[in-house]
């Protein structure tokens, strides 16, 4: 799996994830509707989630 992507198999990158979240999506639910992340295969979900939790909490400090 490259670290490049947070989906490799849709090719959604951490900036497409931010984007996301930016305009509004506010869990994994949104952000996989906004980005296709995490449709694929699903291997990937619990690092996007992650990954949007470390953003949120990010936005909150």
């Amino acid at each position: 799996m490259s670290g490049k992507y947070l989906c490799p198999c849709r090719k959604i990158t951490k900036k497409d994830v931010k984007e996301a979240l930016k305009k509004g999506a506010s869990c994994y639910k949104e952000v996989k509707k906004a980005t296709g992340a995490g449709a694929a295969c699903g291997h990937c979900k619990n690092k996007i989630k992650k990954y949007i939790k470390k953003q949120i909490s990010k936005k909150d400090k």
